[in-house]
């Protein structure tokens, strides 16, 4: 815990250090801005140079991995999330992302445990690879990488480390690639883009899948201050390895269809909802993924 706290700690400050001296220049109305009226989840915002972001995000979601009857566990998870970030140019941007995660655990022998801590932190950057002009630009395509840091508290006191479902995090650093793009054609556009999740060995001999996520979604805006999205959205992900060995109710194909709501109630306040239900599961083994509620809110400052 003590090492979670320091890593936050320390990344937090760094980054905010760095922020600071350029969060002045940013400019009273993003959209204004940037040129085009299109409300943006934390992300995937056109940048501009000074431009700086917060948001907050919480998500919700449940799985049950393990055989039925047996070492069946079905988790319950609500993650807040804090994440900042800053373009010091009209192409980079770097970004913070802290995750605070409460989990909810219910056993075959039908013992329950709830689990509360910090997950891991994701540090990432995002250059703008190409732009069809400077200002109001309808197509963008960008590039990702991304660090996600064991932050999580992933040992008990003075024994050994924490059994994987009771981990709020991978216990190891991961890196994420990504290469996506983006239409604008007011009251239209649409998002894509496709992840690589490369992660390295955890604790007790133990990794979690390499995974690829792919994202597609439309957005209709009548409305300045109102948009609805709906998209599709897949992931690819090897089995998990614990213990030196593959977990066989892990890893395979899920595919999503996801809807929601993105709103303006104010300038350069954004909101959203969005729920997203899997409609393909070609999973490994026993395992199932449930729906997924997100509401979240990011302002320009």
């Amino acid at each position: 815990m003590h090492r979670a706290v320091f890593i936050i700690s320390a990344a937090l400050a760094v980054f905010v250090a760095a922020v600071l001296p350029f969060a002045g220049r940013a400019r009273a109305c993003a959209t204004c801005a940037v040129g085009d009226p299109t409300l943006n989840v934390m992300g995937v915002e056109q940048p501009f140079a000074g431009r700086t972001r917060i948001a907050t995000e919480v998500r919700h979601f449940s799985e049950t991995s393990g055989v039925q009857g047996e070492t069946s566990v079905a988790s319950s998870e609500q993650r807040l999330s804090l994440s900042l970030s800053h373009s010091p140019t009209p192409r980079l941007t770097l970004a913070l992302r802290v995750p605070l995660v409460l989990r909810h655990l219910a056993f075959e022998n039908l013992a329950t445990e709830t689990v509360v801590g910090p997950g891991d932190a994701t540090v990432r950057a995002r250059y703008v690879l190409y732009r069809d002009r400077t200002f109001a630009p309808s197509r963008l395509i960008w590039a990702h990488l991304g660090l996600e840091m064991p932050t999580a508290p992933i040992r008990q006191g003075p024994g050994g480390p924490l059994s994987l479902e009771r981990q709020l995090g991978t216990g190891s650093w991961d890196t994420s690639m990504a290469i996506g793009g983006s239409y604008f054609a007011n009251p239209y556009s649409v998002h894509g883009s496709a992840l690589l999740f490369l992660p390295t060995r955890g604790t007790a001999d133990s990794r979690v899948g390499t995974h690829l996520r792919t994202t597609l979604v439309g957005q209709l805006q009548p409305w300045s201050f109102l948009g609805f999205r709906l998209g599709l959205d897949a992931r690819f992900e090897a089995a998990t390895v614990e213990n030196g060995a593959e977990d066989p109710s892990s890893g395979g194909i899920v595919g999503y269809i996801t809807g929601g709501l993105i709103g303006s109630p104010a300038t350069d306040i954004v909101t959203w909802l969005n729920f997203t239900m899997p409609v393909i599961q070609a999973l490994n083994g026993e395992q199932s993924e449930g729906w997924q509620l997100v509401l979240g809110a990011a302002l320009d400052v």
